[in-house]
């Protein structure tokens, strides 16, 4: 699910899980929000759970040009 909550400020939520076989499955969680400064340029971070991995903080830019 992705929401904009004001005009340069998105959110995003991800919720899902993986499943190995009849007994195994592991959930997955990604919250995460972007700031859009302008048309061009955009600052994220990404706070990601899961059971396959560590948690994780990750944050990205993205540039357009």
């Amino acid at each position: 699910m992705r929401a904009w909550i004001a005009p340069p400020f998105e959110t995003n939520l991800y919720v899902g899980s993986i499943i190995f076989d009849q007994d195994d499955s592991t959930s997955l969680v990604e919250i995460g929000g972007r700031f859009h400064s302008t048309e061009a340029l955009s600052l994220g971070a990404t706070w990601r759970a899961n059971g396959l991995e560590q948690n994780r903080l990750i944050f990205s830019v993205r540039y357009l040009y």
